[in-house]
């Protein structure tokens, strides 16, 4: 199924409403095409995959399944950073998501919990490359904001 095409503008208007980023003459472009297309602009040249289509994914286990409980849920979500690190050292596994695949790093992201999100990561080695069963990431969830959390992305 092709992507849908939106409207697309001619320039982006800066902080002062002048045009600072000149875009292609095209009138239509997908989202994935417009994302491409703005990261080729900034220098990048790698390889850009559909996360539903990359193998470059965590795939949540069983254990990591079971995990997802409404205790683990809730301190995340209270931002409860102390009882996170003492339930990880004693052996709770934090790489937990539902049977969707939709985990603790998805919550922490979507809410833009950044002190959550930088546990995970750096002491709980929870990993950023997970999806759900829609092919979104945690980084989807960081987007879906009414206010860009650009520390976050």
């Amino acid at each position: 199924e092709k992507p849908r095409k939106r409207p697309r503008p001619t320039s982006m208007s800066g902080a002062s409403g002048g045009s600072t980023t000149p875009f292609p003459s095209s009138s239509t472009v997908s989202p994935v095409e417009f994302i491409v297309s703005a990261f080729q602009r900034n220098g990048f040249s790698g390889k850009i995959s559909m996360s539903t289509s990359s193998q470059l994914f965590h795939a949540p286990t069983e254990e990591e399944i079971a995990a997802y409980s409404q205790d683990v849920l809730q301190t995340a979500r209270k931002r409860d950073i102390d009882r996170l690190r003492t339930m990880q050292q004693a052996g709770k596994c934090l790489q937990c998501c539902n049977r969707f695949g939709e985990g603790l790093m998805h919550m922490a992201c979507r809410r833009g919990y950044i002190d959550v999100v930088r546990f995970l990561v750096l002491e709980a080695n929870v990993s950023l490359f997970v999806r759900d069963d829609y092919g979104r990431t945690p980084m989807h969830d960081a987007c879906w904001s009414t206010t860009p959390n650009y520390e976050l992305m």
